[in-house]
């Protein structure tokens, strides 16, 4: 196929470049406050490149185990190869708020990585990102072996039994959350529906109302839901990446993009057991008033394993 008439704009950063172990960032530490410290110290270099006009935040080879983070506007994130920023999972680090799913407002727990009205960004290097999914995701027994769901019990004896087998629920929270599924429309919505905090799981990278975004090189993997979504922006390039879950993953999707302008995807891998790449422009009558359909998206020399 011949592309007419297709530019997609690329950030483009500052010369200045900071490392997160010189504010403060520590590999190879597991604690729930080693996470609080090392994102703390994560926000904190990229503010301070955002304030001074732009630039690269590295993180080192390493695991950084880390609460969530916000890319703001001029920053481009660095995971070197060999470094891996992994997410916790911890109620008072992933508060609920309220989000967009498929056009319309719901709740969610906060994605391990936000930018929001941000431009010129980019998530780029060799390293990769893991947002600890399996902590969240529910699994249906049907694709798995007996000695895969055997294991699962051993880790929660929550199950809701459904026509097709048993979904395995890793908390007590998530079950009761899929019995009561609170949503916006329930009075103090957002109080009730944290008893249930576990149900409402994240998107891994939530990009919100961005303009000209690169994501080059890093490997996205063990998403909570969605690994990465795009939600109303414009000029994304997504490149020699690769997005990886499970088979079996729940909800384990590559990439979402939603109601985006001027896209390209090229040259990425993606295994994920869920859909690799999704077009959407939001569903049912409150999505189409707002009318924001995809736009000018060009995809290709990409690798689809598992998936469809």
């Amino acid at each position: 196929m011949k592309k007419v008439n297709f530019d997609v704009k690329l950030p483009a950063f500052v010369d200045r470049i900071v490392y997160v172990d010189n504010y403060g960032a520590r590999p190879y530490c597991y604690t729930i406050e080693d996470a609080s410290r090392n994102a703390d110290a994560i926000n904190r270099a990229i503010n301070y490149i955002s304030e001074k006009g732009g630039g690269t935040v590295v993180i080192p080879e390493g695991i950084w185990f880390t609460a969530p983070i916000e890319i703001k506007s001029d920053v481009e994130l660095r995971i070197e190869k060999n470094a891996i920023l992994k997410f916790s999972k911890d109620i008072d680090q992933y508060p609920l708020i309220i989000t967009n799913y498929e056009g319309q407002e719901c709740i969610r727990a906060k994605s391990p990585i936000t930018a929001e009205n941000a431009i010129n960004i980019g998530i780029t290097g060799g390293g990769v990102i893991d947002g600890s999914g399996d902590l969240w995701r529910p699994v249906k027994q049907f694709k798995l072996t007996d000695r895969q769901w055997e294991a699962l019990m051993k880790k929660s004896q929550y199950t809701i039994d459904t026509k097709e087998g048993g979904i395995w629920m890793p908390t007590e929270s998530s079950f009761k959350g899929n019995e009561h599924n609170i949503q916006l429309d329930a009075e103090n919505a957002l109080e009730k529906a944290s008893e249930y905090y576990d149900f409402y799981r994240p998107v891994m990278v939530s990009l919100r109302h961005c303009k000209r975004i690169l994501l080059d090189g890093v490997t996205f993997m063990n998403s909570p839901a969605w690994n990465i979504h795009p939600f109303f922006c414009k000029n994304l390039t997504v490149r020699n990446v690769t997005v990886s879950n499970p088979y079996y993953a729940q909800n384990g999707d590559g990439i979402d993009v939603e109601s985006c302008k001027k896209v390209h995807i090229h040259n990425c891998t993606f295994e994920t057991g869920d859909d690799a790449i999704c077009l959407k422009s939001g569903k049912n009558a409150v999505a189409r008033q707002i009318e924001g359909p995809c736009e000018d998206v060009y995809i290709h020399d990409c690798l689809v394993n598992k998936g469809h």
